[in-house]
């Protein structure tokens, strides 16, 4: 079975710690991560957003700790 890259609201909630759904948002936001919202305004990525937004220009050093 193939993993989706699709990232439902749930698994973005455990994924970054916030469970209330505009905390999710400002996240993502803060994050520079682009999101959609589907029916009943739920939060939906993908992997590729999530990643893409690594190599943003406006970012100015990534630093891992």
């Amino acid at each position: 079975m193939e993993q989706s890259s699709l990232l439902t609201q749930e698994q973005l909630a455990h994924w970054c710690g916030f469970q209330r759904k505009c905390d999710i948002e400002h996240w993502l936001r803060k994050n520079h991560i682009q999101f959609f919202k589907g029916r009943k305004e739920t939060i939906c990525t993908t992997l590729n957003a999530i990643n893409s937004s690594l190599y943003e220009e406006t970012h100015d050093d990534i630093e891992f700790l």
